[in-house]
């Protein structure tokens, strides 16, 4: 179980008590859902429901894939074809969004998502183009291996 980003409560615990309790109410409680119609919240799980600006709303489910890059949330559209001399893999995506009633996809935003594997580390980036994913996925490997090119450089230096 979890909670809304929007949420009232400030854990589950909390969430499952105020749940008890108002599903105990002799009068009829109600959750909202997001097309504006009402269901007694007696008839929802607690796992699907959250108090957000004092209503009860049925969370939407959410079963895409998110992949965290950045700190932003993405659901990966489809793999970009594009190959270039870095190696590295690019992907289409589009934005993670939460509201009262949860998490949705932002379906005419794009990004591109880059990606380089090294052994069993992944190194991601994202950007509006591919030429931004590459640039900050760049930046990001330069910065992971930059002590084996500092040793690489003090080795050549002296031979």
């Amino acid at each position: 179980m979890s909670l809304n980003i929007y949420s009232e409560f400030k854990n589950v615990d909390e969430k499952l008590n105020a749940y008890t309790k108002d599903i105990k109410n002799p009068n009829t409680v109600f959750a909202e859902k997001c097309d504006g119609t009402r269901v007694p919240l007696k008839d929802v799980s607690v796992e699907n429901v959250d108090r957000v600006g004092d209503l009860w709303r049925v969370q939407t489910p959410f079963t895409q894939p998110i992949r965290v890059v950045r700190k932003k949330e993405f659901v990966i559209a489809g793999k970009d074809n594009f190959t270039d001399h870095t190696g590295f893999l690019y992907y289409r995506a589009n934005p993670v969004g939460e509201n009262c009633y949860g998490k949705f996809v932002f379906p005419s935003v794009e990004y591109v998502v880059a990606e380089f594997v090294a052994g069993n580390t992944v190194y991601d980036a994202y950007g509006k183009t591919r030429d931004d994913a590459r640039a900050y996925l760049a930046l990001k490997v330069l910065d992971a291996f930059q002590p084996v090119i500092q040793q690489a450089i003090k080795s050549q230096r002296q031979k």
